[in-house]
């Protein structure tokens, strides 16, 4: 049985590197089994906002949303963490516990 898992992917040093810098996210496939939530910053510099919504838009999964924060970029701030709270109780619990 699949749980929705949630990834936190990190940046290291002045180099901005990191263990996801090399990753085709395309690459890796597109179609999947369990939903998908995505939460975005709108200013955002490391991760495009554009290239987000592109890879998104790509994904085939029974439930996905795109969420775009605005005011914040890369790092997590307190608007992320309010929407990302906000999700993982109204989205993501519901359906953890249907299974």
């Amino acid at each position: 049985m699949m749980r929705p898992t949630i990834f936190l992917l990190n940046i290291f040093g002045i180099k901005m590197s990191g263990p996801m810098e090399g990753v085709d996210l395309p690459g890796l496939g597109t179609d999947f089994l369990i939903p998908i939530f995505i939460l975005q910053g709108q200013e955002d510099l490391t991760a495009l906002p554009e290239l987000a919504k592109a890879y998104f838009e790509s994904i085939r999964a029974p439930q996905k949303q795109f969420y775009l924060v605005p005011g914040t970029g890369h790092g997590l701030s307190a608007t992320e963490l309010d929407l990302t709270l906000k999700v993982l109780v109204e989205k993501v619990r519901p359906l953890a516990l249907d299974h």
